[in-house]
């Protein structure tokens, strides 16, 4: 399964060029999204737009942040930090995430290639 982050997803629902190439890479295979993903989006909206991403979310697999998801973005963040690598802390903990459950991030960020361990598709 394939773990969208919130770049690829807003690619996805807006239906985008970028959004077709990434539902072509995936070629049906199972695809979620994490909270993160929810909050980063839903800062963004209000209105009928944030109700209409709202029941989007209803048919959609949600990966929840847990103990062993913060203890391996902490890993992350401590890694990246030695190396003078920094990246943002969201994406760290979407990265403890995947990793820990051993999914693959479906991203357009490319900075996500300098985490160790994570399997990812940078489109």
């Amino acid at each position: 399964m394939h773990v969208l982050d919130t770049s690829a997803f807003i690619e996805v629902i807006k239906e985008t060029s970028k959004g077709k190439k990434i539902c072509k890479q995936l070629d049906n295979t199972p695809a979620t999204i994490t909270t993160f993903t929810i909050q980063e989006i839903l800062s963004g909206t209000e209105g009928a737009q944030k109700q209409a991403v709202i029941r989007l979310l209803d048919g959609i697999e949600i990966l929840d942040y847990d103990k062993n998801s913060a203890i391996k973005s902490a890993e992350i963040e401590r890694y990246l930090t030695k190396k003078g690598k920094n990246t943002n802390k969201i994406d760290t903990l979407l990265a403890g995430i995947c990793i820990t459950k051993q999914k693959t991030i479906v991203t357009l960020d490319k900075h996500f290639e300098k985490i160790p361990g994570l399997k990812s598709i940078i489109l």
